[in-house]
């Protein structure tokens, strides 16, 4: 019965344009893109939508997911927040696993949205919003109450702005020729210092005369600040894309279509570019990583291309960053690159995203509505100083050594010394670290690929027409799937699961778009088609079984295509069928063998309405009238019975209603090849020009082109008028399940649901004609007893709850047709039981998620058992192999739940925790830690006994293999001990030693770490060694010095070569200065 249950939702269907910005990859692990005025939340490990938000009015234009950069308490839970904008500029934040609206609030009068930005730095509010409007107007609200917090506009136009993640205070922001620098931004007020301009202009201090190439920035690689445009200033409209760096501080990347300029943002400088190859495809998107120094580029015909800042060369050894004087511009290779798109005139490539978890997964937005979601993988190529060959594909060196010789496990994991990798630092190492000689062979060498993943896509093109599957009943109990069958204008059929939110089947049966669906059984589907010409017309019907795919084109031989279908109708008991063409005369087939039985020839020639009805419903029958309309055949009974079966079946009587332009109906009996007229006199229902009739028990209702609306009662032969609207009514169905008797009218302006019993109107849903951006329904079909589904103009179909007020609902994940691991859908108690239970396990000796035992079966754990047991399973083999203990577990829990400010965390105590281990594995420098008081300033974990204990048992002891096993040697333990190949007492050769001696120990202890231990990227900046820091600034203090041309930077780059240590290269440097200058 689970199957059964069938929620309100949206099917999404082909994006509009206006959707372009709207798609973004959460630290939450799920796919956020607007379709039309909707948002979709998909996930991409299932590749299947959790859910499909529908509250504004017009397209999307912009979605953001709420970061949630701070500590998460029972007070403070984990949840789905999400704040869409649409093209008016109205937003709304959502409670994605509730499917609530928190809040919503107009932004601007009409005025256009250029961005939007979660802040996350201020600890007073985090959930403020900052939004820039057209042209230059920026508001920070306040999600929570929808309160505007602060206004301040800017007088030049702004098209893009971007804050610093390094720098809190600093917003640039990108006009039509020049960029605005904002170095004190703060949302609770306007900046208290003017904004600075910078204009890009040429190298050169005249006016250049070459040409400057289409796509790129040319020679354009400085900027000016100055109160006046330059003459030589470059327009930024060809700039698509202005973007920080997530690595490195203060680069900002500018993406035109052929190259990315690299401009650092302290020296108010351009230091690199990235040239687009020849014969390549254009830049679309750039989407820089945080844990590498990497970027995802997207083009323009749908590929994706990683480009790694390290030339294979510098794999190699090579002399120290200390002896070099000069550095080049920075550069960006390929590494690696997916497969192009083999896209269509009416496909589009929109946008991408990549994976802030994990980066190693990306996916591409297109304009049919489909995601391709594609996945990096690393393959073992060689070690660490072997030769490579000419042919050698690009490689990057493993981040960790590898233990033993398994070098890879299978093709998607690594066995490494950290565990199985599960994120792009536990493949790559830093673009700094060159592993000591002792041990390179130790480490890898590392080629990679990009893989087709998964593919999501909701309706594929624009439905015609939608029809639900024959309802459920005592017989079809067993077997009952809520299946809806969408037509196409492609000529598709498309067969969707409304309880598993997938599509089953789909079909690609028409050469023109499909007119109207009906359903012969619960596993077949008849469609039809009509092409109407100047002069001739071309009709389909063809039956598909849904088991098979097979489809059988149905035609008579000694028919024409000279009249367009007008409907096709399915008898109540599936037993025959009934082709209505304009101006043509009636068609009876049977159902099961689909041969054509009789065409009823009367005048006159055709009818209006055609519905079948049950066997107590038709009228009583009276004598033959004169003035009757009787059917009779044009040519012989045996001849109008064409190809029929000549298996002998004993045929059921079943009843249809005709109804003619004038009003008049008729009630017809067909017992196989047999039709007989049972009302001899027309019925009048008081139409003028009807559309549509529809049958429930003795109770008939019909419409016509004036919107009145007739209710006819063919027990009692009574009949009423129930409305008069002037609108068209094009369709009335009543719900299924006995007893009910509720039905929908749909108008050309309107949807009504009514009752007849209670004779009130129960919900209705107006649009206009006149406004083409309305949006209005074109079909309409019941999915249950309360509750409708609507296709609507802007090809989505929306699944209603009987008033017509809500068509989405909560996340449901037991429903979904492959429950995923969300723990954000999670009650708060629930959650944060099973965040502790993936961290840390101090009941069980061995780490486990298969045997978890609960004492209590309350609905809180058997929530968490549910959750647990969808963990993935690359995820709880790292879970429990873990070398790095429950540090490294509680990053991959952090990483699991989306929590962007613990897996920060953690990644930095995984690395000082481990580096402080492998120093004390030299018996030297643990007897001097211990023996010397504790500087505040160093970064020396004093080893003391309960903090000794906490570690290693929080550390498994065989986390290094390599190494002496990870225990606390007290100055006792530590005799006999091998040093340099002498034999001593580490203490007694700890106290005397030097304090060149201790220099030289601590340097080799360092060294001993960082052998099993790569330094911290340059993301982390502060917080890496002093080493790494030492060597990162050296390297972007040369490369200021390539960039020089100003008394000011040469003055900034020898004092920060005096901080350095390097007092020649800043005397020589203060020596080029003119004399009269400081």
């Amino acid at each position: 019965m689970s199957d059964m249950k069938v929620s309100p939702q949206v099917i999404p269907g082909i994006v509009h344009s206006q959707n372009n910005g709207a798609f973004e990859w959460g630290w939450q692990g799920l796919v956020a893109y607007g379709c039309h005025s909707s948002v979709v939340v998909v996930d991409p490990k299932s590749v299947q939508a959790l859910q499909v938000l529908s509250q504004h009015k017009s397209n999307v234009v912009k979605v953001r997911w709420y970061p949630e950069c701070h500590h998460h308490s029972i007070a403070q839970p984990y949840t789905l927040r999400l704040a869409s904008v649409d093209a008016s500029s109205y937003c709304v934040i959502w409670d994605v696993g509730q499917g609530m609206v928190l809040s919503e609030f107009s932004l601007g009068n009409g005025k256009a949205l250029v961005d939007l930005q979660w802040l996350t730095t201020n600890d007073s509010c985090r959930d403020l919003l900052a939004v820039m409007l057209s042209p230059s107007s920026m508001t920070i609200w306040n999600s929570d109450t929808g309160t505007a917090v602060s206004r301040f506009a800017f007088t030049e136009v702004v098209m893009a702005f971007a804050f610093d993640p390094f720098i809190a205070e600093s917003l640039i922001m990108k006009s039509t020729d020049c960029f605005i620098f904002v170095n004190d931004f703060d949302p609770s007020q306007a900046p208290s210092q003017a904004s600075k301009k910078f204009y890009l202009t040429s190298s050169s201090s005249s006016a250049a005369t070459a040409s400057v190439k289409k796509g790129t920035a040319g020679r354009y690689r400085r900027l000016m600040s100055s109160d006046s445009r330059p003459d030589d200033t470059a327009t930024l409209n060809d700039c698509i894309q202005m973007v920080f760096s997530q690595t490195n501080r203060g680069h900002l990347l500018l993406l035109y279509s052929r190259e990315i300029v690299i401009l650092d943002t302290s020296i108010r400088q351009i230091i690199g570019s990235v040239p687009l190859e020849r014969n390549t495809s254009p830049f679309l998107q750039i989407m820089p990583c945080r844990q590498r120094d990497v970027l995802y580029a997207l083009h323009e015909n749908g590929c994706i291309s990683l480009r790694i800042r390290t030339s294979p060369q510098t794999l190699q050894p090579s002399s120290s960053p200390l002896d070099q004087t000069k550095v080049s511009e920075i550069q960006y290779y390929t590494h690696t690159h997916s497969e192009p798109l083999r896209i269509s005139k009416s496909c589009q490539i929109l946008s991408g995203a990549v994976c802030p978890t994990t980066e190693l997964d990306s996916a591409v937005f297109t304009s049919e509505g489909k995601i391709l979601f594609w996945a990096l993988k690393f393959d073992h190529y060689g070690t660490h100083g072997q030769e490579l060959s000419n042919e050698a594909p690009p490689i990057v060196l493993a981040a960790t050594p590898s233990c033993g010789n398994a070098l890879l496990s299978g093709e998607e994991t690594r066995a490494l010394a950290g565990g199985v990798a599960l994120t792009l630092q536990d493949y790559m190492a830093p673009r700094s670290f060159v592993p000591p000689q002792a041990i390179s062979s130790n480490y890898s060498l590392l080629s990679s690929r990009m893989l087709l993943e998964g593919l999501w896509t909701g309706i594929t093109s624009y439905p015609t027409s939608v029809r639900m599957c024959p309802p459920l009943t005592t017989k079809n109990w067993s077997s009952y799937k809520p299946l809806l069958a969408i037509g196409m204008t492609n000529g598709s059929v498309q067969v969707f699961n409304l309880a598993t939110k997938s599509v089953v089947k789909e079909y690609s049966i028409h050469a023109y778009p499909v007119l109207g669906l009906e359903w012969l059984t619960q596993s077949s589907i008849i469609s039809y088609c009509s092409v109407v010409n100047v002069s001739s017309c071309k009709n389909e019907i063809a039956v598909t079984n849904l088991y098979s795919g097979h489809t059988t084109h149905i035609k008579r031989s000694d028919s024409g295509n000279h009249a367009p279908i007008e409907c096709v109708k399915v008898s109540i008991h599936r037993n025959y069928f009934v082709i209505n063409y304009k101006d043509k005369p009636l068609e009876f087939w049977d159902a099961s063998t689909l041969t054509f039985l009789r065409e009823l020839v009367s005048h006159p020639p055709s009818f209006k309405a055609v519905e079948w009805c049950p066997s107590h419903g038709r009228t009583k029958t009276q004598k033959p009238d004169a003035g009757a309309i009787t059917p009779t055949p044009t040519v012989d009974f045996d001849v109008a019975m064409g190809t029929m079966d000549t298996k002998i079946h004993t045929p059921e009587r079943e009843y249809v209603s005709v109804m003619s332009t004038e009003g008049d109906m008729w009630q017809l009996s067909v017992e196989g090849s047999k039709i007989k007229v049972l009302s001899s006199t027309p019925v009048q229902t008081w139409l003028s020009n009807p559309q549509c009739i529809a049958w429930k028990g003795d109770m008939m209702v019909a419409g016509d082109t004036e919107g009145i609306l007739t209710l006819y009662d063919a027990k009692n032969a009574q009949g009423r008028t129930l409305d008069a609207s002037k609108a068209v009514v094009r369709k009335i169905r009543f719900a299924p399940g006995k007893g009910n008797s509720k039905f929908f009218v749909l108008c050309n302006t309107k949807l009504d649901i009514r009752d007849i019993n209670a004779d009130q109107l129960l919900a209705q849903m107006k649009w206009s004609s006149k406004d083409s951006s309305a949006l209005s329904v074109e079909d309409v079909d019941w999915i249950t007893s309360d509750k409708p589904v609507l296709l609507t103009s802007d090809g989505c179909l929306r699944v209603y709850d009987l008033k017509l007020v809500q068509c989405h609902s909560s996340i449901q994940i037991k429903e979904l047709a492959e429950p995923v691991f969300c723990p954000r859908t999670m009650p708060a108690l629930a959650g944060f039981r099973l965040k502790a239970m993936l961290q840390h396990q101090s009941w069980n000796v061995n780490y486990t998620l298969s045997t978890l035992e609960l004492e209590d079966e309350t609905t809180t754990d058997k929530e968490v058992k549910y959750q647990l047991s969808l963990v993935p399973r690359d995820v709880q083999e790292a879970l429990s192999k873990a070398p790095r203990g429950i540090p490294q577990r509680c990053f991959i829990t952090a990483n699991l739940f989306g929590d962007q400010r613990e897996a920060n965390f953690w990644s930095l105590a995984m690395y000082f925790i481990l580096r402080e281990m492998c120093r004390r594995q030299d018996p030297r420098y643990l007897a001097y830690c211990k023996r010397e008081p504790l500087n505040p300033n160093s970064d020396v974990i004093r080893p003391n006994s309960e903090a000794s204990v906490r570690i290693t048992s929080s550390w498994d002891r065989d986390a290094l293999s390599a190494i002496t096993p990870l225990v606390d040697l007290s100055v006792g333990e530590i005799q006999n001990i091998s040093v340099n190949g002498t034999t001593c007492d580490a203490s007694l050769q700890a106290s005397k030693m030097s304090p060149n001696e201790v220099t030289a120990m601590l340097q080799d202890a360092s060294s001993k770490a960082v052998a099993y231990t790569p330094p911290l990227d340059f993301c982390h900046d502060i917080y890496c060694d002093s080493d790494t820091y030492k060597k990162m600034q050296l390297e972007r203090v040369l490369l200021h010095e390539s960039k020089r041309y100003t008394y000011e930077l040469t003055r900034k780059c020898a004092d920060a070569l005096l901080f350095l240590g390097q007092t020649d290269v800043a005397v020589q440097l203060l020596l080029e200065t003119n004399p009269p200058q400081p």
